[in-house]
Parts: C-alpha cells; structure tokens; sequence
C-alpha cells in the first residue's frame, strides 16, 4: 500500500491498494472503483484492459510517479460514463534498465480513484503473476475433477447462472510457461446438452488471466491450424452465459483441420449421445504438449481484425496427442451403472481412436483422473472401475 505521490484534488491523499486482478479503490462509500488486470508487466510492449465502475461521468489520465502525463503509454478511453470493462491500456517497450510506474486517475466530480502499473526494467524476464485459484475449487468433490497436484500447472474454475441458479461449468489445469491448457474438466447431462441458445462465437482473452498471460484467441493461428475447442461449444448451449465461457482462449488449442471439424467433432458427438442416454457424465479433455509436433503463435488477428505486430505473439506448443476421460453413471444400465474409458487420438488428420481403459490412459498422460469417485463408490470399487476395459457396444 502506498500514497499518491501528488495532490489529486482530494483534501488527503488516496490510499491505492493494486494487486493483480482485485484492482484498486476509494472507499465503497463513494461507489467508485479502478481495476487493472496486472499491476507489473513485461518490458515489452503490451496493452491491458482497464475497469472503471462509476454511476456518473468520469474522466481517465495517465500520470509518471512525480505527476506528470507520460508519453510511453495511452488509454483507449478517456472519459465516460457508468461502468466499462473493455478500456485499454497501451504501453510501449521499456529500452532502458530501469523499471518506470505509470498512475491510472479516475475522476468522478470531487471524487477519484488511482491504480498503479510498473513496467519492469529492460532484460528482466517476464513473471507469470498467476491468480489465486478460487477457494470453492480447494473444497470441490466434483467427480469430473483429476487430480491437482501438478507444481507446473495453475487450476481455475469457470461457473454460470441460469434461471436463478448457479452451475459449475468447467475447471482447467493451466501452463503458464506454454501458454495451454493441458485438460479441462466438466460435467455433461442433461441441464447442460438441452438447446436453449445458438452457438455465440464471442472469441475473448480469458477474463481469469487476461490478455497479457492467456494468448490471444481471435483469428489465425501461424500455420494455419483451427481454433480447437477442449470443452465443445455443442456443449454448453443451454444458456448464453454458459456458452460464451466456451469461447476463452484457455478453452482454445491449435488443432489440425480435419481433425478437428472431422475425426475430433464425430468423437464429441458420440460422447453427447453417450451423455443424453446416462444419468450423469463426467469429462475429462486434454492434450500432450511434452514432445509437441511443432510450435505455433496466437491469433495473428486482434478482436477487431487487424494483424497484430509480431512483437506481441505469444509461442504455443501444437499438442502431439489429444485424449478424453469419461466415466458415465446409469442406473437404469443393463452393463452396470458406473463404466468408463479413454480415448486417446494421435495429433494427425488421419488419426484412429484408440479406446482404452481409463487406468491405461493414466499411464500415457500421467494424470490421475476421477480422484473424488472412491468417496461415492468406494476404494475397491473405484479401481475396478477404472481397470475395466470398456465395453464395446457402448463406447464405440
């Protein structure tokens, strides 16, 4: 915490608290807020979205620690009104070795709000200034969820309203130095698969990350690969809110073509149909990144369309495999009412489904899936389970 270092027109100093993501305020009283999505960034050139929350007109400035308008960085916006989520902030490459700090002033009649950025010095690495993942995540016994115990990997989860309730929608395990998802992991019945909305195409940077950590995910990636999603779009059209959480860029990976809108879409729906005539079903999608087929940038295109400068790409691995574990629940099922399987598909536009238990494919990811089913089914019943080779007739 630390004061302005300037008279802002206030009668004492505001206090300004920046810390990723939580933003920085005035008191709620005065119903005025600022947030920053990072409050240190790279030396490179960049950009970062910007929230103002303010019931009346307010004006935006740029100012250097000692108060004075800066030149190396500019706001997209600089005055409006009511709330806005969608300012930038576009800042220009630090050429010295001294890091320099930026105020961001947001005025409201006598009233005013600030947060600070700190670009670093010039040769300092970039740090992965990760968020927290949510507490409600720590305590979850979702049966969809593997284990998370990976140091290298992030976990977030994404949730939703519908019709005055709130559903969890997916969790991901997140590699920040690759810039993937290595799995998403997500429940699939009935309150999920029934068509309510179309499919909204809303690409965006993921929220949880923002643009500077989440790769850009609105047009071509380099080489030409697809905008493959982990989580089907198919899946969640049973609200707006559900769907429009499809289309962030951690839900994203570079996919082949054809095997993406060919073999990969027959799987996905398969697995609905499979889904639609269980009780309950619980997914696991993933890629392996380890031994990657090749290196790709983000999206070349920014939101608007326009080619974004070499400088600002961010390197992606293109995934060797791409892999799915399902344990599905039937009480009704002639062929018991828990099974599952693997499906684990080589990164190619011929690829064949390789169908297997989930234990063996735990041995190909080294991911530990369906950590929470023991608590429901017990130890014993769990392995067996999971050992099963899976039967034919239903998963093929």
């Amino acid at each position: 915490m630390r004061k302005l270092g300037f008279k802002i027109g206030l009668a004492a100093a505001v206090m300004a608290i920046c810390t990723l993501f939580a933003g920085c305020s005035v008191p709620d009283a005065l119903e005025l807020k600022l947030s920053l999505q990072n409050a240190s960034v790279s030396p490179n050139k960049g950009e970062q979205f910007v929230k103002v929350k303010c019931a009346g007109d307010w004006t935006l400035r740029l100012v250097s620690e000692e108060g004075e308008d800066i030149t190396w960085a500019r706001l997209s916006v600089g005055s409006g009104s009511g709330d806005k989520t969608t300012i930038k902030l576009f800042y220009e490459s630090n050429e010295v070795e001294v890091s320099r700090t930026l105020s961001v002033i947001l005025s409201c009649g006598t009233q005013v709000a600030d947060c600070q950025m700190t670009q670093r010095a010039k040769g300092d690495a970039p740090e992965a200034e990760l968020p927290d993942a949510p507490t409600e995540l720590e305590k979850a016994k979702w049966l969809e969820l593997p284990a998370m115990n990976n140091p290298q990997l992030s976990y977030y989860s994404y949730s939703f309203n519908m019709d005055g309730k709130k559903y969890r929608n997916y969790t991901f395990g997140w590699s920040q130095k690759d810039y993937t998802t290595v799995w998403v992991a997500y429940p699939l019945w009935s309150t999920y698969t029934n068509k309510v909305v179309e499919r909204t195409d809303k690409w965006a940077y993921d929220p949880i990350l923002g643009p500077t950590l989440s790769p850009a995910p609105f047009g071509r990636y380099a080489g030409n690969y697809d905008r493959g999603h982990l989580l089907p779009s198919a899946d969640r059209l049973c609200c707006y809110a559900a769907n429009v959480q499809t289309f962030y860029s951690t839900n994203i990976v570079p996919q082949d073509a054809r095997h993406n809108q060919v073999i990969w879409e027959n799987l996905e729906g398969k697995i609905r149909t499979i889904a639609n005539n269980a009780d309950s079903t619980y997914i696991v999608t993933g890629v392996m990144i380890k031994n990657p087929i090749g290196y790709t940038t983000d999206s070349m295109d920014d939101e608007d369309g326009y080619e974004r400068p070499t400088s600002e790409l961010k390197t992606l691995p293109v995934p060797s495999h791409f892999f799915k574990a399902v344990l599905r629940y039937s009480k009704a099922s002639t062929l018991g009412q828990w099974s599952a399987a693997g499906f684990y598909y080589k990164h190619e536009s011929n690829a064949e489904q390789q169908l297997m238990s989930i234990d063996q494919l735990e041995e190909l990811t080294g991911i530990d899936f369906f950590v929470n089913l023991a608590s429901v089914v017990g130890e014993t019943q769990a392995a067996k389970i999971e050992a099963s080779t899976p039967n034919s007739s239903l998963w093929n």
